[in-house]
């Protein structure tokens, strides 16, 4: 229950946060860079803005604002963090709490390149390293990197199996698996595949064992065979169905990664719901990444801002309006940007570490390649090792690893107040990607804004305006 108790006692002094305007087609934007709170409002909350810009108290405030609304008024901009109530703004804590988990250290994501092999030559793998094509994650080194990270910040871990192809690995996954729970029982597993090789031994398996499964593909049959096809363009999506349906008859644990490009784009909708019908309901839809086969692609592959924004946009009102026709929220749609980005301008609170600033690499999460070197995180595993901390068998104490590497100080560094473009932006608090392998690889250095800047630009205030108007519901989307 809202606490108004402050509006009865006309002696509370009121004051209003920093604040800018936007002209967003025809509506007034009130947004207060500093926290991220904002409001649309008319002429008569500007105007009321405008006379509590230094502190005034309540009594005073009505004097001059003929409204017999006027307390309803300064609840919804209390609440709404615009105004501060005696000093105290209803963000402050927030604020706080999202400070805080930006400078803390605790990674609690492990990604494994379990193998840089692959039975597939997708167009755009970022993954992909011609000259050790071949290499796999020796468990030494796995358990290494694990004991490490739990020494040094505790037992509740989560491991993801990742590539190239993990299952092309599964016998030792078999052993890999059951061996370091009996070492490590807080740990969690997961696995991101093409399922290509999934059948019901390793279905069975993964089930068994509580791994989240996580399938990458990039369309329905040619869209996704274009982007996605074993060697000689053999097509793929057959087989990832097949071992899709596999799946589904041992776990409901199982999202779907899809990368949006140029040649799936206009046929994205049809694939979620193409595989809702199959049982999935989490997806991830990510933005194209020019790194490994994917450099030099960029004109032939990364949407334009229009092209995103269109598909996005057409996105948050599908999901929108599929959960609000939903009676069980099992059946919901969920999609993991969308509800970041949706999470941000509602509740001022990120939901995963790329949203924070800066970002989680080397914080939240750490990434082993399968040479078993460690990395701030697996987009910055390279031939030329910028970014490699160090192998984990000359590492001892982990903490002043991190605290010393050079490569995660870099990331540490890609934070807003560093970037100038950034630090001056009014979505500043709002915008929910602060990638450092975005920044290097789109712009070739990490204190640089990321690619999607002029994105968050547009996207943002046209989804408060879809809030506004009620076009979407905040508990369709964040589930």
């Amino acid at each position: 229950m809202k606490d108004n108790t402050f509006l009865l006692n006309g002696d509370s002094l009121i004051k209003a946060n920093p604040y800018k305007v936007i002209d967003y087609n025809g509506k007034n934007i009130i947004i207060i860079p500093n926290n991220g709170s904002w409001i649309i409002g008319g002429e008569s909350i500007l105007s009321l803005l405008s006379k509590c810009k230094e502190l005034i108290t309540i009594s005073e405030l009505k004097k001059q604002v003929n409204n017999d609304e006027l307390n309803e008024i300064i609840d919804v901009l209390y609440h709404s963090g615009i105004v501060c109530i005696d000093g105290k703004c209803c963000t402050d804590d927030i604020v706080a709490d999202e400070k805080t988990k930006s400078i803390e250290v605790d990674p609690r994501l492990l990604v494994t390149k379990y193998t840089n092999h692959c039975n597939l030559r997708c167009a755009y793998c970022f993954a992909y390293k011609e000259d050790t094509f071949n290499e796999n994650l020796s468990y030494d080194n796995l358990e290494k990197a694990l004991k490490l990270i739990t020494d040094a910040y505790g037992g509740k871990v989560t491991v993801v199996f990742h590539g190239g192809e993990p299952l092309l690995r599964f016998k030792n996954i078999k052993h890999d698996v059951p061996a370091l729970l009996e070492k490590f029982p807080d740990i969690e597993f997961s696995i991101q595949t093409n399922a290509t090789l999934v059948n019901d031994e390793i279905a069975s398996f993964l089930a068994e064992n509580k791994m989240s499964v996580g399938i990458s593909i990039d369309g329905i049959e040619e869209e996704s065979n274009s982007l996605r096809c074993f060697p000689n363009d053999i097509p793929s999506y057959e087989k990832t169905l097949r071992g899709l349906k596999c799946l589904t008859k041992y776990t409901n644990r199982i999202s779907a990664t899809t990368v949006l490009t140029k040649r799936n784009k206009d046929t994205i909708l049809k694939t979620i719901q193409t595989l809702y019908d199959l049982g999935v309901r989490y997806f991830v839809v990510l933005d194209f990444f020019p790194a490994g086969r994917g450099k030099g692609k960029k004109d032939d592959l990364a949407l334009s801002l229009e092209e995103n924004l269109k598909v996005r946009k057409e996105l948050l009102l599908f999901i929108n309006d599929h959960n609000a026709n939903q009676s069980d929220c099992k059946n919901y749609i969920s999609e993991r940007k969308t509800i970041q980005l949706v999470k941000k301008i509602v509740y001022w609170r990120g939901m995963y570490m790329c949203s924070e600033s800066p970002c989680g690499a080397g914080r939240r999460m750490l990434s082993i390649g399968a040479d078993g070197i460690l990395y701030p995180c697996d987009e910055f595993i390279s031939n030329d090792k910028e970014f490699a901390i160090d192998h984990v068998s000359n590492i001892t104490d982990l903490k002043e690893t991190l605290r010393k590497s050079e490569s995660v100080r870099r990331c540490y560094a890609h934070r807003i107040e560093n970037i100038s473009k950034c630090s001056r932006c009014i979505w500043r608090n709002i915008c929910e990607f602060h990638c450092a392998a975005n920044s290097f690889y789109f712009k070739g250095a990490l204190n640089q804004p990321s690619s999607l800047c002029e994105y968050f630009h547009k996207m943002i205030p046209m989804t408060m305006e879809l809030l506004y108007e009620r076009r979407i519901d905040p508990q369709n989307i964040l589930i």
